[in-house]
This record gives structure tokens, sequence and C-alpha cells, in this order.
């Protein structure tokens, strides 16, 4: 049986698609590793990404951290809790230097009544972070941490790859601890299988950055059912 796909947890889309809410809309500002909110907090306004970068989670009570998505320039956020008895359903955490659209919630529930085109793009979105959530689960159900582990790093390479000699060096800074919320695991665990990884040639680190060495053992190990040695 061949490993189910862990679908990217990167969303990127067009800004201009929100002109009809961020034209009136204020700015606000956060810094790295910033809460815009918090997860259970009363629902005030909906996000559009501006520039920058936001992840939403979920914390347990223990404090480990599950990410569920990345929200990148031209996403929209927040707009699911609508519906949600107005109760924030996650996290949301500024990851670098980040600014945002605050979308009031008079003017979103307008664009939902009067604009068409508006609740397509709605609608649009809501399928493609069903879609991921739907991939992931299956990832959790069918695949193990090192296929995951693996998955990730192609997700990354898709989304911030740049060509260097030998491979493909992706463009932000990505900690151990990082792929283990992503992937349901441990720190411990990430950093057995990535030097592993870097052992088979796999992977390599410049500084603070992962290199992707070899494109196609990674999708090799995503395309099969590594069963490995219990990592």
């Amino acid at each position: 049986m061949s490993a189910m796909p862990l679908s990217s947890p990167w969303i990127m889309q067009n800004i201009n698609l929100w002109d009809c809410v961020t034209g009136g809309a204020s700015l606000e500002s956060y810094e790295r590793e910033e809460i815009i909110y918090e997860q259970g907090e009363q629902m005030d306004c909906v996000y559009v990404v501006k520039c920058g970068r936001v992840r939403l989670s979920s914390v347990g009570c223990g404090g480990n951290e599950q990410i569920f998505m990345f929200m990148e320039q031209g996403s929209m956020f927040g707009e699911t809790d609508f519906y949600e008895r107005g109760l924030r359903i996650c996290r949301a955490t500024a990851i670098c230097k980040t600014t945002l659209y605050r979308v009031e919630l008079d003017d979103f529930r307008r664009q939902l009544e009067e604009n068409l085109d508006f609740c397509h793009n709605l609608m649009a979105l809501w399928s493609q972070k069903l879609n991921l959530l739907t991939g992931r689960i299956e990832s959790l159900a069918f695949t193990d941490t090192y296929s995951r582990c693996a998955q990730v790093l192609l997700n990354l390479m898709e989304m911030y790859g740049e060509k260097v000699d030998g491979g493909y060096r992706i463009g932000v800074e990505v900690t151990h601890q990082n792929i283990a919320n992503l992937v349901t695991s441990t720190r411990v665990t990430i950093n057995k299988i990535i030097r592993r990884m870097v052992q088979e040639g796999l992977i390599d680190r410049d500084s603070r950055h992962y290199v992707i060495r070899d494109v196609e053992g990674l999708r090799k190990i995503v395309g099969s059912q590594y069963t490995g040695s219990g990592l």
C-alpha cells in the first residue's frame, strides 16, 4: 500500500480576493512569536495576512503544541470562528514580523450577505483548509513518522526552496520542534530522524537552514510504507 501524501500545511492566496474587506480595514503589526489570539477567546474580527506568516495551532494541557496550518501572504484566517459560537477554535501566532488586515465583523457579515464573489472565494478557502486537514488525518493514520518528516521537508522545499549547488536550500529557519509539532511527534524523535537523513545523504544543514540533497530519495520515502526502526 502506498503512503498517503501529507497535504502541505502552507496556505497562500491572492490578496486581491479580499479587496472588498481589506479596503477599509485597519492594520495590526506583530513581532516574531507574538500571539495574535488564544484558543477559546471571544472572536471580535477576521484577519488577512498583508505580509509575514501566521501559525494556527492548538496547545494541550501539558504545553504541547499541535500545528494545523500556516497562513501566508493573502490568506484569511479566523473566519471559521464566526460559526463556532464566536469562540476562537485555535491559537494564532506570528512566526515572523507580520502585518495583518483587521476585518471587523460587521464588514465580514455584510459581504457574506451581499457579495456572491466573496462567498465563492470563502468557500474555496474552506475547501482548501478541509482538504489539508483531511490529508493530515490520513497521513497520521497510514504513515510513520519518518515518511511524514520527509513530506514536511518536501513541502518546505516547494514553498521556500532556493536552488543551490547540489540541492535546494530551504529559505526559512525550521527547528526540530517545529517539525515535531507538524507530524505529531517529539523533538527527540525528530533529532534521530534528521541525523539519519543526513547520514543517508538525503539532507544537509547550512547554518540554520536545511538543504535538500536527494529530492527523489525523499519522494520514495513518502511514496512507500516505510516501517524502519520504530522511530
